[in-house]
């Protein structure tokens, strides 16, 4: 009886312990819902693609058990080959995938018990007790059925067979992931192109308001084109062209419409496609002669025809220029009928214009002897002479008007700033002797080009704001600069104008090209599917805003009275209207 007793208490204990291993609100065989052949069970859904459904008149949810199935058909096979049953180790609450009931103590000290986690040494050690007490009883006698087992004393003794999880019957469950840690934000690269593709998504998915619209346009052969009074003019051959034979094709923004053709002279280089009003202004070169000539935008007629080289003015005026090594002609012209209107004449000199928002304010003329002459474009009076150097040779290398100065060289290895207002020198600064350097206007300030990088100088005293090797000036907007890096493969920078220190580096985006520098400046870049994503650059910060996602991928873009251009080198173009 006293081995009854110790036997009954050692079960207790197994049974405690499974308890606390969390073997569901009951131990194992220990209760009224037990099946009576002692089968082990696990949680509904512990194990996935292994649950069953449960048994009438149960119901699962939290801390329920479920018979394994797989155990059930292993402790069966036993029985038909040896007629008893047999040993089975305890099952580890991990691999069974148990959890405990709700409200109860998890497993082993807040140890959570789970796929992958052991028992406790309880459960081991109480374990190795059962088996133990199992071999000493090797000759108890075992029933048909298999339900009961008596001991060294005949008191009743339930085993519990737990099963073999995992066994060779059942499918084998996927191995557990590797547990996944929260990430970093990660490189702004990648950042980047995630934020990129949300865009690309929301943009293409649904239309707003700052869609653009497409113009139809024909398929014509390397194509230079004109956007003028409502009208895309299309010439073709391009002026890059070989001279022969071109024709002008005129086209209805609004519906894509064409609205006159016409041809050019045979052997005519093309030179000038511009507009002049709301008609076109044309100039081709037959071999050294240079013509131009004013088409009606509503036929394409032409008005008028006259030697020279057309130049538009601010104020939709007109000059035509008749330009030779010795000597220079500037005609201002009345636009609709060619009536000559003034003229200037100089020897050996440099033509070129102080720019406007629609065009050139103003013409300047720097004799090769060493003299500035500045002219109103509307009159031909002559507003302002005054000395400067002369030239080394047969012209200046530079004499152009940038903002309110006039820059000439002449002086070796020096270049001089004019104040076109009074013809007061400001100041100079030295340049490379050879001429391999350029100089343009950028922003506020005076860019000069040279080999190995940008000087940025003060236009007021002509001091060094700052120079950058990598990063060059191509435009300004809102007191910043956009440069393109040096390489040509770092895409483009967002500068501060006075530091040149970059605020955003934007990454491989291409500037739209834009007649006037106040608007606002468009980017495009090339994304997936043969698209080209265009967005609008924020000069406070460098933000991009997209604006619309383009068929096609592109070479290069233009803006021009709300209506962008695009072209690559297949000879074909694509044509939006902007939204207003």
């Amino acid at each position: 009886m006293g081995g009854a007793v110790d036997d009954a208490g050692v079960l207790r204990r197994v049974r405690t312990v499974a308890l606390r291993a969390g073997r569901g609100r009951r131990g194992a065989g220990a209760g009224p819902r037990d099946r009576p052949d002692g089968v082990a069970r696990q949680p509904v859904g512990a194990v996935r693609d292994r649950t069953r459904r449960p048994d009438a008149g149960e119901r699962p949810g939290p801390g329920r058990l479920a018979p394994a199935g797989g155990a059930r058909r292993s402790l069966r096979a036993g029985r038909r080959r040896t007629g008893r049953v047999e040993r089975r180790r305890v099952a580890e609450p991990g691999r069974a995938g148990v959890r405990g009931a709700p409200g109860r103590r998890r497993p082993d000290a807040g140890r959570r018990a789970g796929r992958g986690r052991r028992a406790g040494p309880g459960a081991r050690r109480a374990a190795g007790r059962l088996r133990r007490l199992s071999e000493r009883r090797a000759t108890a006698a075992v029933p048909a059925d298999g339900r009961q087992v008596r001991g060294l004393a005949g008191a009743p003794v339930t085993v519990i067979d737990l099963g073999e999880v995992g066994h060779h019957d059942e499918p084998t469950p996927p191995p557990a992931r590797r547990p996944r840690g929260r990430r970093s934000a990660g490189h702004p690269a990648a950042v980047a192109l995630t934020a990129l593709l949300l865009l690309l998504t929301l943009a293409g998915a649904a239309p707003g308001p700052t869609r653009l619209t497409p113009v139809p346009v024909p398929d014509v052969p390397e194509p230079s084109h004109l956007i003028v009074g409502g009208l895309l003019v299309l010439a073709y051959p391009s002026a890059l062209s070989p001279a022969g034979s071109r024709q002008l094709t005129a086209i209805d923004l609004t519906d894509g419409r064409i609205r006159w053709e016409t041809s050019l002279s045979p052997r005519h280089q093309l030179v000038v496609l511009e507009g002049v009003g709301d008609d076109v202004v044309v100039t081709t070169d037959p071999g050294g002669e240079p013509v131009s000539m004013v088409l009606d935008h509503v036929d394409g007629r032409a008005r008028w025809r006259q030697p020279g080289v057309a130049v538009p003015t601010a104020d939709g005026g007109l000059l035509l220029e008749d330009l030779h090594v010795d000597r220079v002609a500037v005609r201002g012209v009345e636009p609709a009928t060619g009536a000559v209107r003034w003229t200037v004449t100089a020897g050996a000199a440099t033509v070129d214009y102080r720019p406007g928002e629609r065009g050139v304010a103003e013409l300047v003329v720097v004799t090769s002897a060493g003299r500035a002459e500045a002219y109103d474009v509307d009159t031909g009076v002559r507003r302002l002479a005054f000395p400067v150097p002369p030239a080394r040779g047969d012209h200046h290398h530079v004499a152009r008007p940038v903002g309110d100065l006039l820059l000439v060289d002449g002086e070796p290895g020096r270049l001089a700033a004019y104040d076109l207002a009074s013809g007061r020198r400001r100041w100079d600064t030295p340049v490379p002797t050879p001429d391999g350097w350029s100089v343009r206007s950028c922003g506020d300030a005076v860019c000069l080009g040279e080999a190995f990088g940008t000087r940025v100088l003060d236009p007021v005293t002509g001091r060094v704001r700052w120079t950058s090797d990598w990063w060059a000036p191509v435009a300004s907007v809102a007191g910043r600069m956009v440069g393109v890096s040096a390489d040509g493969r770092q895409g483009l920078a967002l500068l501060d104008a006075a530091t040149g220190r970059a605020v955003a580096e934007l990454g491989r985006w291409e500037l739209v090209h834009q007649w006037r520098p106040t608007d606002a400046l468009l980017v495009v870049r090339p994304v997936g599917g043969g698209r080209q994503l265009l967005a609008e650059l924020d000069p406070t910060d460098g933000s991009l805003r997209v604006r619309d996602v383009l068929p096609g991928r592109w070479q290069a873009c233009w803006r021009r009275q709300g209506v962008l251009v695009c072209w690559r080198q297949r000879d074909s173009i694509g044509v939006w209207r902007m939204p207003d």
